[in-house]
């Protein structure tokens, strides 16, 4: 099992998908990260909330990078906000178009949809994503406000936004195990039961969250690396977490597509068992 598996995922050629989808992510990461911070500029968070939540996911070397960014994005004004948005959905529609590219190839699937439909939806694919992730830092940045306006107006609700609250880390795997399930479900050019990717998505969200632990473990306890990559830091840790993220998600997308391939073994030979029943 074990083995047939590593050999899928090298015939499937996971870890080159994985960085050709690191890299064009990489080129299309800072108009991603401008759209997102232009449609929180919508909402109550702040120009601060946005800060410490981005310090929690990236690299400490990113920090002024970030924090520039984000005065840049609220200063201007709301015509140069639009016309940048739209700019930035279509320009970091590539990371998710090279992310189709691969799961087609892990499914087995030919992909003939026209490519400017394909670019239309990658661009779809990628606000979609933004808004789920300006929904988790809502919840993340005003959890403790939201519990309390609950038991104060909705009493009925205290219980479970109480537990949102305590259990952020449970909730959050469980918030990218769904991400990864719609994820594993609608990129590829096939149609499949959204349940039936539960197994890749669980295993994704655990492991994303794992690495993510360790990954800043790391950074944090590894001062030679500025030292060796110098002004290159910043860029060079960007393309290794997102490298270990896409080949994560690919990951789960073989484990999705190797079950897949047993189940319907294992329906086939008893179908051929059934007829051989019959026949006898």
């Amino acid at each position: 099992m074990v083995s047939g598996f590593l050999g899928a995922m090298r015939d499937d050629h996971v870890g080159a998908y994985a960085a050709q989808t690191a890299y064009f992510i990489m080129l299309s990461f800072f108009p991603f990260i401008i759209l997102l911070v232009t449609l929180i500029r919508y909402t109550s968070i702040t120009p601060a909330d946005v800060y410490e939540a981005a310090r929690a996911i990236f690299p400490a070397s990113m920090d002024s990078f970030i924090l520039s960014l984000i005065n840049e994005v609220y200063s201007k004004t709301a015509v140069t906000v639009s016309v940048s948005a739209i700019v930035a959905a279509w320009s970091a529609g590539k990371g998710f178009l090279a992310l189709m590219r691969g799961m087609n190839t892990i499914y087995n699937v030919e992909e003939r949809r026209n490519y400017i439909i394909l670019r239309l939806r990658s661009a779809l694919y990628t606000v979609v994503f933004v808004i789920a992730i300006i929904l988790s830092l809502v919840v993340l940045v005003f959890g403790n406000s939201i519990h309390e306006a609950a038991v104060e107006h909705m009493p009925f609700l205290a219980v479970v936004t109480g537990m949102i609250v305590r259990l952020k880390g449970i909730v959050g795997v469980c918030f990218l195990t769904v991400v990864f399930m719609l994820l594993y479900r609608f990129v590829p050019n096939r149609r499949a039961r959204l349940l039936s990717q539960a197994p890749g998505a669980l295993f994704s969200s655990v492991c994303w969250y794992l690495f993510s632990i360790g990954f800043s473990i790391y950074v944090e306890y590894s001062p030679g690396i500025s030292n060796m990559y110098g002004s290159l830091t910043t860029i060079v840790l960007v393309m290794l977490w997102l490298y270990f993220c896409m080949y994560i998600i690919l990951l789960g997308a073989e484990i999705n597509s190797y079950f897949e391939d047993q189940f319907r073994r294992v329906a086939y030979y008893r179908q051929m068992l059934r007829e051989q029943k019959k026949e006898s």
